[in-house]
């Protein structure tokens, strides 16, 4: 799934829970439940050199920070670092997968289990089907996060 809905359904929630504990398992968890959901994925490089050539990659990279850093400075939100954690969190399972690609990441053992449950759960579908429900999701965690937003102000 994409990054941006991601860090979308991260801020969503930070703006819900307070209490960094919850938002953490509850971020890091949406990214598992998001990825079962029927998605288009793009392909992750399997070098640096072609991570670096222009593609969709950065495109997405750019809207989720923009979601993740700009949103939460719109409205003014106070504590906007929980904002940044939930968005973080959401993201991370991605970001441990693209580590593996480029470095052996297994610190603690639980390498295996982890990018079994992560690369199971992926409902990938084609291009136009997986970016229109990607778009809806988007939407939803958008409408979310701009209600308790606007709550908050």
């Amino acid at each position: 799934m994409l990054t941006t809905v991601h860090a979308a359904a991260g801020i969503a929630l930070a703006g819900r829970l307070k209490r960094p504990v919850w938002l953490i398992v509850a971020a890091f968890s949406s990214h598992l439940v998001l990825d079962a959901l029927p998605h288009w994925d793009r392909i992750l490089p399997y070098n640096l050199a072609s991570f670096f050539q222009p593609n969709w990659l950065w495109l997405d990279f750019a809207l989720a920070g923009l979601v993740t850093f700009a949103l939460p400075a719109w409205f003014k939100l106070r504590r906007q670092c929980l904002y940044w954690l939930g968005a973080f969190f959401a993201v991370l399972p991605d970001g441990l997968t693209f580590l593996d690609r480029f470095i052996d990441f297994n610190p603690w053992g639980w390498h295996d289990a982890f990018f079994a449950l992560h690369g199971g759960i992926q409902l990938v579908v084609t291009f136009v089907p997986g970016i229109l429900f990607q778009l809806g999701t988007l939407a939803i965690m958008l409408f979310l996060f701009i209600h308790k937003a606007k709550q908050d102000v």
